[in-house]
């Protein structure tokens, strides 16, 4: 009567330390970036350019696209949003990334230009 539960003790015994030593063979996690999925990393960002603004719900995005030309993947495209007043500012071209941000009414349209040119290229 009691070969059933000594048996039992054994095989579970034996399974946890099978898992044990798998456990401790196992290759840590890299700590390299994988590579970079598109849809989520321009799902971030949007959600990132949202929390800058008045009214996060009001975000309208279109045209936008990941942009790997110099440096950094930045998200380029254009952005509605609703400004302080409660009106939509209309659609203005914006670049963000680790080191940019840029929004077409907070910049000089010859500044945007010129950042446009230099990190917005679709794929």
């Amino acid at each position: 009567m009691r070969r059933v539960p000594v048996f039992v003790t054994a095989v579970l015994l034996v399974v946890f330390a099978a898992l044990f030593v798998y456990a401790s063979l196992a290759p840590q996690p890299s700590s390299m970036p994988g590579p970079l999925d598109p849809v989520r990393h321009l799902a971030a960002e949007e959600a990132r350019i949202r929390e800058t603004l008045v009214d996060p719900e009001s975000a309208k995005f279109r045209n936008d696209f990941l942009s790997r030309k110099e440096g950094a993947p930045v998200v380029c495209g254009e952005l509605n949003y609703k400004n302080s007043l409660g009106g939509y500012v209309g659609f203005q071209r914006f670049i963000w990334g680790p080191d940019i941000r840029l929004f077409g009414l907070d910049t000089q349209a010859d500044e945007m230009t010129r950042q446009w040119q230099a990190r917005c290229v679709r794929p």
